[in-house]
């Protein structure tokens, strides 16, 4: 079958995850920028938003965390 990311290249594209640093939501966060996505992590936890981000850093991705409650 191959590798997944081979089927789903996203590099251009913009990802934004609501509760992105959550245990569901951040490991879909790391996956799009293991795929190429820009990566916008929202969620409330500034640490945990910071640790996604530097996660998806460190796998040669780009990504930034906002800090926000989204109703």
């Amino acid at each position: 079958m191959g590798n997944i990311f081979s089927l789903f290249d996203l590099k251009g594209r913009t990802a934004v995850v609501t509760g992105g640093s959550g245990v569901l939501c951040g490991e879909m966060s790391r996956a799009l920028g293991r795929a190429g996505a820009n990566v916008v992590v929202l969620a409330r936890g500034k640490d945990a938003i910071q640790a996604v981000v530097d996660d998806i850093r460190h796998a040669g991705g780009e990504a930034v965390g906002l800090t926000c409650d989204v109703l």
